[in-house]
């Protein structure tokens, strides 16, 4: 009887002690951390749409030319008869303007591309002075928008040309100011400008240039 009784008590003893160490484990035990909901990271802005600026008084930087810009497709139907490609406007600010002198162009529809070139000499560019605080304003004749605008730049005379970033003009724009060349002296500035007609039905890319009298910075 002894015995037994010991047995028992032998196994109440340890299941007592059993139910003590599960029970101080679960007061012990740290509960899991919850993930946060919160996250520094900056949300992405998303895809910008190829000509929309965040200030309409303002065009947009391209941060490169990794990629061939495209303009949008002409819409059908073509229009009738021979594209005329428009005439470009240069200005200082709000001053008179003169007709830039026009290079290459390449201009599609609906159902034909052309294209034309400048073999050796054309006629001479027209000349504008301007300070370096001012600003060059470029703008297509009436019944055409501006997409798009590069510029370049080099001395009158001799070698060391600039390529300005390309800019994406606010759409419905048929002007956009860009920079004066950043250089001392007569100098030679052209831009590439895509364009778009109006009624949608012609696309395309021309190049003009004028001439500069830019004085010395301070002078």
């Amino acid at each position: 009887m002894a015995s037994r009784r010991i047995a028992r008590t032998s196994r109440l003893l340890v299941s007592m002690a059993l139910t003590a160490l599960i029970a101080g484990c679960a007061a012990t035990a740290e509960p899991s951390p919850v993930p946060s909901t919160s996250s520094t990271a900056t949300p992405s802005a998303g895809p910008r749409v190829p000509g929309e600026s965040p200030d309409p008084a303002e065009p947009v930087v391209d941060p490169g030319d990794c990629c061939q810009f495209e303009l949008p497709s002409p819409l059908c139907p073509s229009p009738p008869g021979p594209v005329v490609v428009p005439d470009i406007r240069v200005s200082i600010g709000d001053g008179p303007g003169v007709i830039a002198v026009r290079g290459s162009t390449t201009f599609t529809t609906c159902t034909m591309t052309s294209a034309t070139d400048i073999a050796g000499e054309g006629p001479p560019a027209p000349w504008l002075t301007a300070t370096h605080q001012d600003r060059i304003r470029l703008q297509v004749q009436t019944g055409w928008t501006i997409v798009r605008v590069q510029g370049y730049d080099h001395p009158a005379v001799g070698d060391g040309g600039n390529i300005d970033p390309a800019i994406d003009v606010r759409p419905g724009s048929d002007r956009v100011d860009v920079r004066v060349p950043f250089r001392d002296g007569d100098a030679g500035a052209d831009w590439t400008l895509w364009l778009v007609r109006v009624d949608g039905r012609v696309v395309g890319q021309v190049n003009v240039g004028v001439r500069l009298h830019l004085p010395a910075a301070g002078g």
